[in-house]
């Protein structure tokens, strides 16, 4: 009986085992920074398949010519309001002013997203046809072209 009880416990962590890795995701980061903007875009991908991107902007007042705070607000608020109206579970979008800089957060889930959500998101580039699914090679390749470099782990 134990032999038996063993034999099976041996099997079910071996299907967990084999689940849990058939599931794996994986993340690819890219960065670019220019005029005291930094931009991080990354992508989880199972393979070629982007599952989300994630996009954190960060902007320093003072290299980026902003003057403070309150210039930010004024220069980014038409773009922040049109992430406000977007009424979507498949993307988040959060921004915070800081003394120095402002954090911009942008998460897209691709499982939910529609492709008319995609495209008439602010700052987005995109290629090919969205409905048949987001290609981490082909975003490599428009990211790589606008001077982002891979991020290396």
């Amino acid at each position: 009986m134990k032999k038996l009880l063993s034999l099976v416990l041996i099997i079910m962590l071996f299907l967990l085992a084999i689940s849990c890795s058939s599931q794996k995701a994986e993340s690819t980061s890219y960065e670019a920074s220019q005029k005291g903007i930094t931009s991080k875009i990354t992508y989880t991908h199972d393979g070629d398949k982007v599952l989300t991107q994630t996009a954190i902007n960060t902007i320093n007042y003072e290299e980026s010519g902003l003057k403070d705070k309150d210039t930010a607000k004024q220069q980014l608020d038409p773009m922040v309001k049109k992430y406000e109206e977007i009424k979507s579970d498949a993307i988040s979008y959060s921004i915070d002013y800081q003394d120095k800089q402002v954090v911009q957060t942008i998460k897209i889930d691709f499982a939910k997203i529609k492709p008319e959500e995609f495209k008439n998101l602010p700052g987005t580039l995109s290629s090919g046809d969205v409905s048949k699914g987001i290609s981490l090679k082909e975003s490599e390749k428009l990211l790589l072209n606008s001077g982002y470099k891979k991020v290396e782990k």
